[in-house]
């Protein structure tokens, strides 16, 4: 069968998708004709270049109202796009779809079914967990597969295939569906080694990032932790790790066939199983070719191919300075870790694992072999007081010389479904029933506002002491700005979404001319009010 698969925007600008490669290299392996449309590259291709500044944009804030008015060219573009996808002959457009993409793919999915609506389309990712109750009452979605989708969309394809009916049902996820007792999604236990090579063919070509190509990679799924904020545990309920020989092959085929030398995990740690990363780095070293992992010398004017690569990872004492100095042997830039914050406190009640002083040593053994600290910070927690918040910035302070970058997330620490903060709120302080970004805890001390000013804290120490803040350039306050006007949207406040949509009014600079047609949902509210 004839098989497009699809990615909207927004995604990374900087390397290709790794969810439809995947699915691409699955369907494949069963003899299915598969069609890849990156359309997120498509898009950030063919766009005025004014408006290219999205992408860096954590979640862009695009809702229904904000899409044609922010891109005048998105209607004949996606009319273009539809119209590629039914002229492929596919019958299924399996669609993977994040949070910053779920409004272009509706919209697509939509333009598709009224060029040809026999092509059956179909939604996955991770999300859906969370939204898979809303699309499928959507005519335009044919169906929704919850979960891990390369087993659960590969059945699918062939029930469609050979005419079989699914069943009345459009939700497809643990357990069993319809005709032929299959299961599908979340619960499939896929065994990680037994997955073809990702397929980036057609889509690895179009990406160079600072003279670099990059390509995703995955060599685990789920966590051995359960932080309370975190819901990872439902995409993926049994931690699953690839052995090294298979991590290995799959950056030797990047390497090889699309000529990537820079690889980014993602996975939630790469550091869950100590014995596998030893060994992947021991593999590294030791079958390294020409150039890989040496790099270039200063001055001899030779092309760089050295294979560098970054990931996520956990603080534990088992990343001893000699494994840290392999990995940099290895080829590894550059971890990302989840502090969170500086109260141990704090990290006890988010059941973090580690110890502050575990993660001093941790991030000073990192720097010393050569390897850049990238931490995460969320300030304003559930049970955080200005006191801890306090002690964060002092521990900011006190390591400032082993961190080179801090992200902190925009959304601060949202409560997401089926974590113990969402299950247990009163465990933390928090109201019953919390919104899932607008939650209050500490007997009101801790509200979204307050948030707010902690970050702008947070934001100012770190320029203090020269660590670089994540998306930092020229305009994350600015987007700040909006996500409080949308606050008060919420707090039906029209005063203060006013005083903070103010300061957008008569700029001519770019990024934030684009910043203000995001708020313009606000904006239209307010007026609505006035």
């Amino acid at each position: 069968m004839k098989i497009a698969l699809v990615i909207c925007p927004f995604w990374d600008y900087r390397y290709p998708p790794l969810s439809i490669a995947l699915l691409s290299a699955v369907l494949k392996k069963h003899g299915h004709e598969v069609k890849k449309y990156d359309l997120n590259k498509r898009y950030y291709d063919d766009i005025d270049q004014k408006y290219r500044c999205m992408w860096k944009i954590d979640n862009p804030l695009v809702d229904e109202n904000v899409l044609n008015r922010l891109f005048p060219e998105n209607g004949s573009l996606m009319d273009k796009y539809a119209r590629e996808i039914v002229d492929s002959g596919a019958r299924v457009a399996g669609f993977s779809v994040y949070s910053s993409s779920r409004v272009f793919s509706i919209e697509l999915a939509r333009r598709v079914k009224r060029v040809d609506p026999g092509v059956k389309t179909v939604f996955g990712g991770p999300e859906m967990l969370f939204w898979a109750g809303q699309l499928s009452h959507n005519d335009d979605i044919d169906h929704v597969v919850v979960g891990e989708g390369e087993t659960a969309l590969r059945k699918l394809v062939e029930y469609i295939g050979n005419g079989r009916a699914v069943t009345g049902k459009k939700i497809y996820g643990s357990g069993t569906s319809g005709e032929g007792d299959f299961v599908l999604g979340c619960g499939c236990g896929e065994d990680l080694n037994g997955l073809p090579v990702p397929d980036f063919e057609g889509m690895a070509e179009k990406y160079e990032f600072k003279k670099r190509r990059i390509l995703p990679i995955q060599g685990s799924r789920g966590c051995i932790n359960r932080c309370a904020f975190c819901n990872d545990v439902l995409y993926s309920p049994k931690f699953r790790q690839k052995n090294a020989k298979k991590i290995y092959a799959e950056i030797m085929d990047g390497y090889e066939r699309y000529g990537a030398n820079q690889f980014i995990f993602h996975d939630s740690l790469i550091n869950a199983d100590i014995k596998v990363l030893d060994e992947l780095c021991d593999v590294m070293i030791e079958r390294s070719i020409d150039n890989i992992v040496k790099g270039r010398r200063s001055g001899s004017g030779k092309e760089d191919r050295s294979i560098i690569w970054s990931a996520q990872a956990v603080i534990r004492p088992e990343m001893t300075y000699e494994l840290l100095k392999k990995m940099k042997m290895a080829g590894c830039f550059m971890l990302e870790y989840g502090i969170e914050s500086g109260s141990q406190r704090v990290l006890k009640a988010m059941n973090k694992k580690y110890s502050l002083d575990d993660a001093e040593k941790v991030l000073s053994d990192t720097k010393k072999a050569g390897i850049k600290c990238w931490i995460n910070i969320m300030p304003g927690l559930p049970t955080e007081t200005r006191e801890d918040f306090g002690k964060t910035l002092d521990f900011l302070k006190k390591n400032r010389r082993s961190i080179y970058r801090v992200s902190v997330s925009q959304s601060f620490c949202s409560i997401a479904d089926n974590t113990a903060l969402k299950n247990f709120p009163e465990r933390y302080g928090v109201k019953k029933d919390p919104h899932y970004l607008y939650w209050v805890s500490n007997n009101g001390e801790n509200d979204y506002e307050e948030r707010m000013r902690r970050y702008r804290e947070l934001s100012k120490v770190l320029r203090q002491y020269g660590i670089i803040e994540s998306e930092s350039d020229g305009w994350m306050n600015d987007k700040m700005m909006i996500l409080l006007s949308r606050y008060y949207q919420y707090k039906n406040d029209s005063s203060k979404m006013n005083e903070a949509l103010k300061r957008f009014a008569n700029d001519n600079n770019p990024i934030r001319s684009v910043l203000n047609l995001l708020s313009c949902s606000a904006q239209d509210l307010l007026g609505r009010k006035q």
